[in-house]
């Protein structure tokens, strides 16, 4: 069993198109597969973490639906160890714009940079951290 890392993470893209793609990916549980494929003939954990920097696809967190004219959407999701980087650096450089934080060990991390945010700095006192971090999306 791992150890799941929580991603709340924003998508920008120009193109309505794709958000809707993304949402629908997202839905199926196969972002990663969808956007960045494994081209590797034996799939192997091994494989998918040289790609994504996580062992398999992610694990959404709840049903999403995106407004036709949508060029932005922020998604939940959880995924093994820690997040995608590498897959979502390679949709960066297909035109995506991504931020967000991943939250892990109850501390709230950015996605890019290097400033740890504890439950004071990032929710307040009204939307803890800690309730944030429970695993509520995977089986457990």
């Amino acid at each position: 069993m791992p150890n799941w890392c929580r991603n709340v993470v924003d998508f920008r893209h120009d193109d309505p198109d794709e958000i809707r793609r993304l949402v629908r990916a997202y839905n199926e549980g196969s972002l990663l597969r969808e956007f960045v494929p494994n081209t590797r003939e034996d799939w192997s954990w091994e494989g998918c973490r040289a790609i994504w920097d996580v062992k398999w696809d992610i694990d959404p967190c709840g049903y999403q639906t995106a407004p036709t004219d949508a060029v932005r959407i922020t998604l939940e999701f959880d995924t093994a160890w820690n997040p995608p980087w590498r897959a979502l650096e390679a949709m960066r450089a297909e035109g995506w714009w991504i931020d967000g934080h991943y939250i892990d060990d109850g501390h709230a991390y950015p996605l890019w940079g290097d400033r740890m945010f504890l439950e004071d700095d990032w929710y307040g006192e009204a939307d803890t951290l800690g309730d944030l971090a429970r695993p509520t999306c995977h089986d457990p």
